[in-house]
């Protein structure tokens, strides 16, 4: 039995320069996503670039099935939990 599902990683990236500057997101090819944050291409990151992925997580889901951005958010807020972060 053959699983089409596709997969998605989660991501959470952390600022270089601005070490306090965290962005979650999902992608199904977070080393291409990582290269448009770092490229200045997409615009809520692009203030605080360069990013190194900080976590990552693959999901093999149906696009449909989860809200991911509900999921990245959640594992970033518990990620950050009690410390004293920027979140962008």
């Amino acid at each position: 039995m053959t699983n089409d599902k596709p997969c998605f990683h989660v991501y959470i990236l952390q600022s270089i320069a601005y070490p306090h500057r965290f962005y979650s997101g999902f992608s199904e090819d977070y080393e291409r996503r990582l290269r448009e944050h770092n490229s200045g291409k997409i615009k809520h990151t692009s203030k605080f670039g360069p990013w190194r992925v900080k976590q990552s997580f693959l999901l093999q889901i149906n696009k449909e099935q989860l809200p991911l951005r509900i999921i990245s958010n959640l594992v970033l807020v518990d990620l950050l939990r009690k410390r004293d972060c920027d979140v962008i």
